[in-house]
């Protein structure tokens, strides 16, 4: 009798569910998993839900040699309730290159952004977080709108992009989801804590593709183009350094990525703006997100970077990450070379909120109550 009492018990509570998620009363009641998504609920309600607890961000000019009026190329951003969405965060990182990289990666620091958002008017305004959260073609879609109409934008802001660009990673979060999209060699990595016994480890995991050359996708397209990838040489046909990106008959341009945003000589020979997007579900092990410049990646492995990182994690000490990160760089830079790449740091640490049984039950009892005084009004 117990049982039977117990299942129509569970039979009631799921039809007045249903009917509280298809009441305009209770938009934050969108699924039978329980999502909120009124800003006032801006959690789940079960028992805990993924969030940035903190963020740090450290940039640093480089060095040249005999280049005393060098500037810092990188750009960044970092911006809290995106698109009005409550918990919502996009971070940014672009390392500029060229005469006037400054110019290209600061203009793209403003204009991607505001792009973003206003892709997101295509809908309305309410709708904006549902569609975000459960729409993987409409993500990708709005992404790569942006970037297109970015790089677009770069070529009449007045700014000579014949040899000039930037890179760009973006990350954006919310809830349980991780969208991050990249063009060029900036890098997004998470760092995961797993326990194995009385001892913990952090285990890395890259989660952008770094556009080089010779990656054979990205090498198909350049030859397509009638381009051609192969390292600089020197006077004595000697390869030097990395791929670099080049015209069939001329030495020019000589870009060590595939994918940029402005380098107008560079596109014609195959070297694209279209993002790659990757999507990763926050679970309770990711608790580091990096994001950075080659300026850190190029002497940093991944797992150094959550290795440092890590360090601060329990202290949540994200700038102090950034800053830690930063140091190990530059000694690194150092230790190979005259030249120190500028650096740029992003550090997100993610942590769950937990949610009590009391309150989400609380949060049901007044929605059924909610319910029935409307249901007792008609």
């Amino acid at each position: 009798l117990h049982s039977v009492v117990e299942q129509r018990k569970k039979l009631e509570e799921r039809r007045v569910m249903k009917q509280l998620m298809s009441n305009s009363m209770f938009p934050w009641l969108r699924n039978e998993s329980g999502m909120l998504t009124n800003s006032k609920y801006s959690a789940p309600l079960s028992k805990t839900y993924p969030r940035v607890s903190s963020y740090g961000v450290s940039s640093q000019m480089g060095v040249v040699p005999k280049r005393p009026n060098k500037l810092n190329q990188d750009a960044y951003f970092a911006l809290e309730n995106f698109m009005d969405i409550d918990n919502a965060y996009l971070f940014g990182i672009m390392d500029g290159h060229g005469h006037f990289g400054r110019e290209v990666s600061t203009l793209v620091k403003s204009k991607l952004p505001a792009n973003l958002a206003l892709a997101s008017t295509v809908c309305q305004k309410d709708r904006v977080r549902d569609l975000f959260l459960t729409d993987e073609s409409f993500r990708e879609s709005l992404v790569k709108a942006a970037y297109a109409k970015t790089n677009s934008e770069l070529v009449t802001a007045g700014v000579d992009l014949s040899h000039s660009g930037t890179t760009s990673v973006t990350a954006f979060t919310c809830e349980s989801l991780l969208l991050c999209a990249n063009v060029g060699d900036s890098r997004a990595v998470i760092g995961s804590l797993e326990y194995q016994s009385t001892e913990h480890r952090w285990r890395a995991n890259q989660i952008t593709v770094d556009h080089k050359p010779d990656l054979e996708e990205e090498y198909k397209r350049i030859i397509s183009f009638n381009g051609r990838v192969e390292p600089y040489k020197d006077a004595t046909g000697k390869p030097l350094g990395p791929h670099r990106v080049w015209m069939k008959t001329k030495n020019s341009p000589g870009l060590a990525m595939s994918r940029s945003l402005g380098d107008i000589a560079a596109s014609k020979v195959g070297v694209i703006a279209v993002p790659d997007i990757f999507e990763l579900t926050i679970q309770n092990k990711h608790k580091i997100l990096i994001i950075a410049s080659d300026g850190i990646w190029g002497v940093l492995s991944n797992e150094q970077a959550i290795e440092i990182a890590g360090g601060y994690y329990e202290i949540g000490e994200a700038n102090l990450a950034c800053e830690a990160l930063v140091r190990a760089a530059t000694v690194e830079w150092k230790r190979q070379s005259e030249v120190i790449d500028d650096i740029t740091v992003i550090v997100i640490f993610l942590s769950l909120i937990h949610i009590s049984e009391p309150t989400r039950q609380a949060e049901i009892s007044y929605a059924v109550f909610c319910l029935k005084k409307k249901k007792k009004k008609k």
